[in-house]
């Protein structure tokens, strides 16, 4: 009886470090996209010098920026305009979030910087950010990823929405 007792314990105490071990090789995943690879598609390449200006589009939305590039800074400003669906369906943003990726030649996620958040049922309007980022040296392109909730309607908490409509968009473009 003892000896079940004690290889049921070591049993269990190979399972929890096995479990342990897995939830730290996965942590990077589940707290930024650090590593993470991107199609050739969705790479913007990152010059030198400047100002230079572009657009990126989704189905839920453009983002009009421009930025420099010195060294190993970049000065990055820009406007997100929501697609007409969002902007015709529903008047405020519930949460929104929009997130700049350095990547190397390779695509490889380097380094990830918050550009924009909109707050609590905000009204839908055109978002802007200008940020200073410092660069690893290896950056060669950037790329942009978003979530955020858009709503209408008069529910009174995030629990039970009562007669409001909510919808959620993302994107994230990595293989």
């Amino acid at each position: 009886m003892i000896l079940k007792t004690k290889s049921h314990y070591g049993f269990k105490g190979i399972v929890s470090f096995l479990l342990m071990v897995g939830c730290l090789a996965c942590q990077g995943r589940f707290y930024g996209y650090q590593g993470a690879v991107v199609g050739r598609e969705y790479r913007i390449l990152l010059l030198e010098g400047g100002p230079h200006q572009g657009s990126w589009r989704t189905n839920d939305l453009t983002i009009y920026y421009g930025y420099s590039k010195k060294l190993l800074r970049v000065e990055l400003s820009g406007r997100v305009e929501l697609a007409g669906y969002l902007q015709k369906s529903f008047s405020q943003i519930e949460n929104f979030f929009l997130t700049l990726h350095f990547l190397d030649s390779a695509g490889t996620v380097l380094k990830s910087s918050v550009l924009l958040t909109a707050g609590y049922r905000q009204e839908i309007e055109k978002l802007s950010f200008n940020r200073l980022i410092e660069v690893v040296p290896e950056t060669a392109a950037i790329v942009f990823s978003y979530k955020g909730r858009v709503r209408e309607g008069s529910g009174t908490d995030s629990l039970r929405d009562g007669d409001a409509i909510t919808w959620d968009f993302w994107k994230a473009p990595f293989d």
